[in-house]
């Protein structure tokens, strides 16, 4: 059975800074990042739990890292005002500015 990124990292929540680590290691990874949201999170059957927060947080910041603002944009939009405390957000020094900024270069990217 193969486990993808996001299996992982729901199955494995205390990985989340492994995981990211290795996603932005070889940004050639990150169409497989974009598929792998598309098929979890971001799907129409997908029911929100208490990872789902922490996993659009994750994924945002992924791809802000990668510079796909517009692939970014689903995931702050189900996130909105998130708080930067508590997800992979922290890990920035200026959180909360660092996540603003990039909502609104990902908002901007995506004509919204």
């Amino acid at each position: 059975m193969s486990v993808t990124f996001v299996d992982a990292y729901a199955r494995f929540p205390q990985l989340q800074g492994l995981l990211v680590a290795e996603a932005t290691r070889d940004w050639s990874h990150l169409r497989s990042v974009i598929h792998a949201a598309r098929r979890s999170i971001l799907h129409p059957s997908h029911v929100p739990g208490v990872l789902t927060a922490p996993n659009h947080a994750m994924f945002a910041w992924v791809l802000c890292q990668g510079e796909h603002w517009a692939d970014a944009w689903p995931h702050f939009q189900w996130l909105g005002g998130f708080p930067a405390k508590s997800s992979t957000w922290e890990y920035v020094t200026t959180p909360e500015a660092t996540y603003a900024r990039c909502y609104e270069t990902a908002r901007q990217a995506a004509g919204a």
